[in-house]
């Protein structure tokens, strides 16, 4: 990974640093619980600070989300970056009862920052009222080990099989897959959205939601959270089980699955290079369905507020709200993207394909899925107004300055050598701190000028991209 770093693989000094910093897990899983923990005090005051039990809640339920996303977000990409990287292979022949425990053990070290991001709000609790201070420390992670599980699951079903279907049964079958995994991650919603229904129409269960992160709310009624709790591990531990067996029995001997031989004209095409990446990143997402769910992160912060504004109604505040959300987001996109890589870059090395080719072809590559996410708000919000066709030409150029930002900070080394540069969670951070600043120089003419600046904000936002374009210029 060092070596396929620009910036740092022509000077000795400087690789024999990138490397003794990479192989430092303490330091690496400090530096991010750091800049977690930095977030998470700032939020914790909110705790401290609040004067009822309720606004406690609301922090905690709102916070508690962060580390079930977060989990599935990393479990699915490092699962899918370790295996394709085959870190597993060594210990495929060793008489060891390992099985996925290494790989889940590897990948809970990485969902280590996502707990200490609201470690200092239960603190902040547990001060307050211990009992339900303690209670909800193990709420978060339970959090942690749900969004760990489902990762897993989705890697499971989704992104151990190895397919050889031809024709257009190829692209059929992996529609299924992609709507079968949004099935799949929907189930914390859709029965969320089932258990508001019961107690609106039949007033079965009560006040309280028993799933997790609402459940949240029984963090003072220590008896009915314990209960609840019992009941999430009762339901994740077989899960995760289960899991683990499946994930290390796909990792010894992957399933083929084959549709037969069916008779077809192989054609070959003359593209531009950045087409020709672009396409190559995005069949290989498209094809790795596990892959494709950590790039959903955007889907996965929008769509709680998307489903209560369905039910309660939606105003244009809140759809630009979504809107610049998912764009920032965009960001994140770009660690699933450049991991698809993999050992391929040394092969890419071979190709007549430039820095600026392959930094373009990323950033591109980063933007497809949040602007679909971002029409598909559109269209919905077009039936609540009309007015949130504004916003139709910053869904689409949003993401892509934020693609734009991120491929211009990492590209910045000068040769022209492609490579995959060190894209952490400290520079990923920073990244999304930069965008913000962007995207409120872009969102200023919206509250100033009014619907004329839905006209200007494009139009400043376009301009901040060809000016980062132009310097990836060699």
């Amino acid at each position: 990974m060092v070596k396929s770093n620009p910036m740092v693989a022509n000077d000795e000094r400087q690789f024999q640093r990138e490397v003794k910093k990479a192989m430092d897990i303490k330091r690496n899983i400090g530096t991010q619980s750091a800049i977690f923990l930095f977030f998470g005090i700032m939020t914790a005051g909110s705790v401290f600070a609040a004067d009822s039990e309720a606004m406690m809640i609301g922090v905690l339920t709102s916070l508690a989300l962060i580390p079930l996303v977060l989990s599935i977000y990393q479990t699915t990409i490092q699962a899918s970056y370790l295996t394709s990287l085959g870190i597993f292979d060594p210990l495929k022949p060793l008489p060891v009862d390992l099985g996925g425990k290494y790989m889940s053990g590897v990948i809970a070290i990485d969902l280590i920052p996502s707990f200490v991001l609201v470690f200092p709000s239960v603190v902040a609790l547990m001060i307050r009222s211990p009992i339900s201070g303690a209670i909800a420390l193990v709420w978060m992670l339970i959090g942690v080990m749900a969004g760990h599980v489902v990762g897993l699951g989705v890697f499971a079903i989704f992104g151990q099989k190895v397919t050889t279907y031809k024709g257009s049964l190829s692209f059929v079958k992996n529609i299924l897959k992609i709507i079968g995994l949004l099935l799949f991650m929907g189930l914390f919603f859709g029965v969320m959205y089932l258990q508001e229904y019961i107690v609106d129409y039949v007033g079965v269960i009560g006040e309280y939601s028993i799933v997790y992160p609402i459940s949240l709310a029984t963090v003072f009624q220590p008896m009915t959270s314990i209960v609840l709790i019992g009941l999430h591990l009762l339901i994740l531990i077989p899960i995760y089980v289960m899991s683990l067996k499946k994930v290390w029995s796909g990792i010894l001997e992957p399933d083929i699955v084959s549709s037969g031989e069916v008779e077809k004209v192989y054609k070959t095409s003359v593209r531009p290079p950045i087409v020709s990446l672009l396409t190559k990143d995005l069949k290989i997402v498209f094809r790795k369905t596990s892959m494709m769910a950590g790039m959903l992160l955007p889907l996965y912060i929008v769509l709680p507020q998307l489903l209560i504004g369905l039910t309660e109604g939606l105003v244009m505040g809140q759809f630009m709200i979504m809107i610049f959300s998912v764009g920032l987001l965009t960001v994140a996109g770009g660690d699933a993207i450049f991991k698809i890589e993999g050992n391929s870059i040394q092969f890419l090395r071979t190709l007549p394909v430039d820095k600026q080719q392959f930094a373009i072809s990323k950033a591109f590559s980063m933007i497809v899925i949040p602007v679909i996410i971002s029409v598909c708000l559109i269209g919905i919000g077009v039936y609540f107004t009309m007015e949130a066709l504004y916003l139709l030409p910053l869904s689409i150029v949003l993401p892509l300055t934020a693609s734009i930002v991120t491929v211009a900070f990492l590209f910045r080394y000068k040769g022209n050598n492609i490579g995959v540069p060190e894209f952490d969670f400290k520079k990923m951070f920073l990244l999304f701190f930069i965008v913000g600043v962007v995207f409120l120089l872009i969102g200023l003419p919206i509250l100033i000028l009014g619907d004329l600046g839905f006209l200007v904000s494009p139009m400043i936002a376009l301009a901040i991209t060809f000016m980062l374009y132009t310097t990836l210029e060699n």
